[in-house]
């Protein structure tokens, strides 16, 4: 073999040799966790950001169970939170630990947006800015379970709206005959509404809501004119007893979500997450009880209020302009930050 040669084949493996020797391995690739999205170091860097948004947020309970977040909209003791999540015991923990009942509720029901009265004067309120600036990657913070624990995430999707979605009873039903004075269930699904009010295969759904049921296509359009999480009564027939049960809605993808696996690792959902005017998607790892709390920018405006966690990769919040123009239509009406 020529000395040219030889000396080639050498320079080749010394190349390779040096190539293999600082290639990365995979564990080199990772990023370490404290430096990761929702890491220590980058939650550190936002620190002044959430407490700034901890100011302004409150927690809502029904008796001792915190069921939601509110933001503070003005000094004079205005609330914004998630309407479906309220209980007929509700009262508010304000940042200084205070408890105290609302003194007044008007409700949006378009877009389950609550507004709370209470009779308290606040130092500090989030100032509702809107923006048109909703590009996808863009980075959001937002209190994530307790007013005091914020995250962070990104503008996941463009803004829509989102169609409503009618509930379900959870039952399948017999064709209706004329022998049957109502629908006669075929079959009731395992973790549903339908069969934790009691509901059993053979009954015979009679009335919902009062009203008489006479055929499978009425029964589902009655049900299906209600969200997801409203409660119906049903007046049915067991053999020689008539009894009437009170059924919560659910979502079609709750009882049937064996077939969607994201549903299936999401955990819990709002009760209510459909049926919105506008809606800013986001991917901020929030929890059901952090709905109703404010979500900024890094420049620290507050774009949003949160409305919905749809999946464990998924929420929705309503945009600031879109709050600003219901509490107009409720008599509030706000300024717009600048």
């Amino acid at each position: 073999m020529s000395n040219h040669r030889l000396s080639h084949i050498v320079v080749c493996v010394a190349l390779i040799s040096t190539w293999v020797t600082v290639a990365p391995t995979q564990a080199d690739k990772q990023l370490a966790p404290e430096s990761r999205t929702n890491g220590a170091e980058t939650l550190a860097s936002v620190t002044e950001l959430g407490k700034n948004l901890a100011a302004v947020t409150v927690e809502i309970f029904d008796e001792d169970r915190m069921v939601a977040l509110g933001t503070v909209v003005s000094q004079d003791g205005l609330i914004v939170t998630k309407a479906s999540e309220l209980g007929w015991n509700t009262t508010v923990r304000l940042p200084d630990d205070r408890r105290v009942n609302p003194i007044e509720v008007a409700v949006d029901a378009d877009n389950d947006l609550a507004l709370l009265r209470l009779d308290v004067e606040f130092t500090k309120f989030a100032k509702l800015f809107d923006t048109d600036n909703w590009t996808r990657g863009r980075f959001l913070i937002s209190p994530a379970d307790t007013r005091s624990d914020y995250r962070i995430g990104i503008v996941s999707a463009n803004t829509r709206t989102i169609k409503r979605q009618g509930g379900v009873l959870g039952v399948s039903l017999r064709r209706e005959s004329p022998e049957v004075e109502g629908v006669e269930v075929f079959r009731v699904y395992s973790e549903t509404g339908a069969q934790q009010a009691g509901v059993t295969p053979g009954d015979i759904i009679q009335t919902v809501q009062g009203v008489p049921v006479k055929s499978v296509t009425q029964l589902q359009q009655i049900v299906n004119s209600h969200f997801p999480g409203e409660v119906l009564t049903l007046a049915l027939k067991r053999g020689d007893q008539t009894l009437q049960l009170n059924v919560t809605l659910g979502f079609r993808s709750d009882y049937f979500g064996h077939l969607d696996r994201n549903q299936r690792l999401s955990g819990r959902t709002s009760s209510r997450r459909s049926g919105f005017e506008e809606i800013l998607q986001h991917d901020i790892p929030i929890e059901v009880s952090a709905m109703g709390a404010p979500v900024a920018d890094l420049q620290g405006r507050i774009v949003g209020i949160n409305i919905a966690r749809v999946d464990r990769v998924c929420a929705y919040a309503l945009p600031s302009s879109l709050v600003r123009r219901v509490l107009d239509e409720l008599g509030e009406a706000l300024p717009q930050a600048e």
